[in-house]
């Protein structure tokens, strides 16, 4: 998925433009859960500046902030789709999740716990 959506991002910004891994990051989001049971993929894009979630932040170029990765998205999810489905077949025949779908759940529900606070 990574390749069809930077091949569509390709066709809407300058080469130059495009970081293909920006290795770890420190936000948290819910992609991290669902990239563990299935194919996923967090784009992220320009048009701001400031620290993410920061007093600072601010959308400074709306349209390669929100436009060009909507058209990005938009052209990716035609791509998987079309073809009845081939690319998006062959992303999921490919696909070796960390977790199956119970073991998520399990892991999750195993951080549920109650402990009574007390002073020392």
């Amino acid at each position: 998925m990574v390749k069809i959506y930077g091949k569509n991002a390709e066709r809407l910004v300058d080469k130059s433009e495009i970081t293909a891994d920006l290795g770890h990051r420190s936000g948290s989001t819910d992609m991290g859960d669902i990239s563990q049971i299935m194919p996923a993929i967090h784009p992220y894009s320009g048009g701001a500046t400031g620290a993410g979630h920061g007093s600072d932040y601010e959308i400074v170029d709306y349209e390669t902030a929100a436009i060009v990765p909507a058209k990005s998205m938009a052209m990716t999810v035609l791509d998987l789709l079309s073809d009845n489905a081939s690319k998006a077949r062959k992303v999921l025949a490919e696909h070796k999740p960390a977790m199956t779908k119970q073991h998520y759940l399990d892991v999750l529900r195993g951080l549920e716990a109650e402990r009574p606070y007390r002073e020392s």
